[in-house]
């Protein structure tokens, strides 16, 4: 109920209270003895001021009802600010809420070698081109744990930390690390207790100011970025590449790593 609602009916109810109660207005069909009986009656009186009452009663709960529901639009306001962001990112990012008809919405990622390669089979990025900054920071996630994860594959079958229970002899194979480990010290629960950690930090961002224009951006390395926007353009794209590169990269070396059993760089 708006405010000039709540005025409206305030001063309906009233004008209906004081026409009741104002002499002369609407009771010229009244005779006159009963008008002097009436006015001369203490019990209607105290009916005439029990009727005000209930008026003003009705008036004070109409103005309670509409300073409710002011508090429920404040509320939903309030609530619609937090995720306002998002479209203010988009704005500044120069890419507009509605699909604007380009492959995934103008997203660095296309451009080959010989040319652009606009690959979307499943075609995700056009009909739910509002979840194209979730798909670009899964995307980014994928690559970068599997850049990382694929040098955890190779690099310990040439260096390992110290200690009996990491030793070549005790973990000849870098693929059954994670069953030898998985005991009392508890070196599994702690890569898991991290990776949920990170994962909290990160919900926020995810989850209410995501945008096509932060995607995948944590604020790291920042300083290395160059100024221009052409430059910035370049390193993402080598990032996403690389990043798709270790995806196919970790799933060939993982596969052979438990075909063959041996060491990088696990042939047979």
């Amino acid at each position: 109920m708006s405010p000039s609602t709540v005025v409206a009916t305030v001063l309906g109810v009233g004008a209906i209270g004081s026409q009741a109660f104002v002499p002369g207005v609407g009771t010229s069909s009244v005779p006159e003895h009963h008008a002097t009986q009436l006015r001369g009656n203490a019990p209607s009186t105290m009916g005439s001021s029990a009727l005000q009452a209930v008026t003003a009663t009705a008036a004070a709960a109409v103005l309670a009802a509409g300073a409710a529901g002011s508090r429920r639009r404040a509320e939903r306001i309030s609530r619609g600010a937090a995720r306002r962001d998002l479209a203010e990112a988009y704005l500044d990012s120069g890419i507009e809420l509605l699909d604007n008809g380009k492959f995934a919405q103008g997203l660095v990622g296309a451009e080959g070698a010989w040319g652009r390669y606009e690959f979307d089979p499943l075609g995700l990025s056009t009909q739910y081109y509002t979840l194209v900054p979730y798909f670009r920071e899964a995307e980014l996630k994928h690559g970068r744990i599997c850049m990382l994860a694929w040098i955890g594959l190779a690099v310990p079958d040439f260096i390992r930390v110290p200690g009996e229970r990491y030793s070549f002899e005790a973990i000849p194979v870098t693929i059954d690390a994670h069953d030898k480990l998985n005991g009392a010290v508890g070196v599994n629960f702690q890569v898991l207790f991290w990776v949920t950690l990170v994962e909290f930090c990160c919900a926020k961002k995810i989850f209410e100011w995501n945008s096509l224009e932060c995607a995948g951006d944590y604020g790291f390395g920042v300083q290395f970025l160059p100024k221009d926007e052409e430059g910035q353009r370049k390193l993402r794209l080598a990032e996403l590449k690389n990043g798709r590169l270790a995806m196919v990269a970790f799933g060939g070396a993982i596969t052979q790593a438990v075909l063959t059993r041996h060491p990088f760089p696990w042939l047979f």
